[in-house]
């Protein structure tokens, strides 16, 4: 099966335009990734080019209103099935709600809100490939779950959660279709 060179799809910081942290903590030791939902009824984009956007206000809220060092999360994943680089690898989140799952976990946020919109075969993909992707940059097998299995909260949603519970099978949109897209927007496959 073909796979995604590192960061081939992820958009990374600066071309998204996300200022730069306050302060930076690295990550102590990953032992897996944490999913999360963007909730609050937030609608997913319908284009690509609206998904940055998203990301940059989410990054402004957490640092203006909850006067964190920058976005809570690692990666984002829009409906489009791009991953957009938030903190990136090896760099502490604050997205589990816990000590232990910030201190342990990466952790990726769908751009929606689960609760109420349908999360697209191509995002589910996309947080697919990313994981792989993080697990051969780790040399790991990576422990997958929910933000809800660290703190009392209803995130990812429940039809994330049960995607992952089930052990993220692999959407009904083909591999070949997400790659061929990819492909044709200048990404390198390996």
């Amino acid at each position: 099966m073909a796979r995604i060179k590192r960061l081939s799809i992820w958009q990374e910081r600066e071309e998204i335009g996300l200022v730069k942290p306050k302060s930076v903590t690295p990550i102590k030791q990953v032992k897996g990734i944490a999913i999360h939902h963007a909730g609050g009824s937030m609608l997913p984009p319908k284009k690509q080019e609206r998904e940055a956007s998203k990301v940059k206000a989410i990054q402004k809220y957490h640092m203006e209103t909850n006067k964190w060092s920058d976005i809570a999360y690692n990666f984002l994943v829009g409906n489009s099935g791009t991953i957009y680089e938030g903190r990136g690898i090896d760099i502490r989140p604050a997205s589990q709600g816990t000590k232990d799952g910030n201190d342990y976990y990466l952790s990726v946020c769908w751009l929606g809100d689960a609760t109420k919109y349908l999360v697209s075969d191509k995002a589910l993909m996309g947080i697919n490939l990313l994981i792989d992707d993080l697990e051969r940059i780790y040399n790991l097998d990576f422990e997958v779950k929910a933000h809800r299995d660290f703190k009392a909260t209803e995130c990812p949603g429940d039809a994330l959660y049960n995607w992952i519970s089930k052990g993220r099978p692999s959407p009904k949109a083909k591999l070949d279709d997400v790659l061929e897209q990819i492909k044709t927007k200048g990404y390198y496959i390996v």
